[in-house]
């Protein structure tokens, strides 16, 4: 953050610190040779910690209670609250609304 000097308290303009960067296929794929990211720095899609070691660098993220693998848009097992919904498929993430979902499972975190 750089501050201006002219005007006490204004903020002239950040210097981002690039953590990752990439360019997916549809299902969350990483493109080869399209991907950098800094050592050390495990997250993905969404925030979602990635298992590199599972499938590959970008191919596997750790949604906490399944894992989803990003190279043919599928999770690894139902959805352990099926039961509960059987009018959605258990193979469907968040409800196919993932923004909302999660912005509300972050709101919960704060309650």
């Amino acid at each position: 953050m750089v501050q201006d000097t002219q005007n006490t308290g204004y903020v002239h303009h950040y210097k981002p610190e690039i953590l990752s960067i990439g360019d997916q296929y549809a299902f969350g794929m990483s493109m080869p040779g399209r991907t950098f990211s800094v050592e050390d720095y495990r997250y993905g899609f969404n925030g979602k910690e990635n298992q590199d070691e599972l499938l590959g660098e970008d191919n596997a993220q750790d949604f906490g209670a399944r894992m989803y693998d990003a190279r043919v848009g599928r999770w690894w097992g139902l959805d352990q609250k099926r039961a509960s919904f059987p009018s959605i498929s258990p193979y469907v993430g968040l409800s196919a609304n993932p923004i909302l979902l999660t912005l509300m499972a972050k709101l919960i975190q704060f309650i």
